[in-house]
């Protein structure tokens, strides 16, 4: 029985770990320049470094 449960464990686990990553890609990618203050001139966002550095 548990071997069926890892089998299914080990299909799973690469594409959930892939799917976590563009996540963190994404966030990364919009958070640290918001927090940064890189878009403050172009668009008015300001955000307090402290929300861009929450996971």
């Amino acid at each position: 029985m548990w071997d069926a449960v890892l089998a299914r464990f080990e299909k799973q686990a690469p594409a959930s770990v892939m799917a976590g990553l563009a996540d963190v890609r994404l966030y990364n990618a919009l958070g640290i320049p918001i927090a940064a203050s890189v878009l403050y001139p172009s668009t008015g966002w300001l955000l307090s470094p402290l929300i861009g550095s929450l996971p």
